[in-house]
């Protein structure tokens, strides 16, 4: 199933507005977001890749299937900070790869999508 992004955000919003407020905490719908470096659009068979990928391919097909979309940035880091922010990395302090030796990284004061 294809879906475009406005549809989507509508049809979301018009789910949660249509119930009471009692009724959004308890059916809030679950949100896993698989984030995977190294990992083409190409490389899972829900897509049509030759390798076999089982348990992805159960959750696309129980779930919903996104298939355009876009990254903040080529490599790990900037990438992963600005999908928990929703800000372009160099905004938020990640312009690079962080070494494991690196003394920066993301701010504490930071909002991002744990905290709403």
């Amino acid at each position: 199933m294809s879906i475009r992004r406005r549809d989507f955000i509508r049809m979301t919003a018009a789910g949660l507005f249509s119930r009471t407020a009692g009724d959004v905490q308890q059916q809030l719908p679950n949100i896993v977001i698989i984030y995977a470096d190294d990992l083409g659009y190409g490389d899972l068979s829900c897509y049509g890749s030759g390798i076999i990928t089982p348990n992805i391919d159960q959750l696309a097909n129980e779930g919903m299937r996104f298939t355009h979309f876009y990254s903040a940035s080529p490599v790990c880091s900037p990438s992963r900070a600005a999908l928990m922010t929703g800000r372009y990395p160099a905004r938020v302090g990640v312009p690079n790869v962080l070494a494991p030796d690196d003394t920066y990284g993301l701010p504490l004061t930071e909002m991002t999508m744990a905290n709403c």
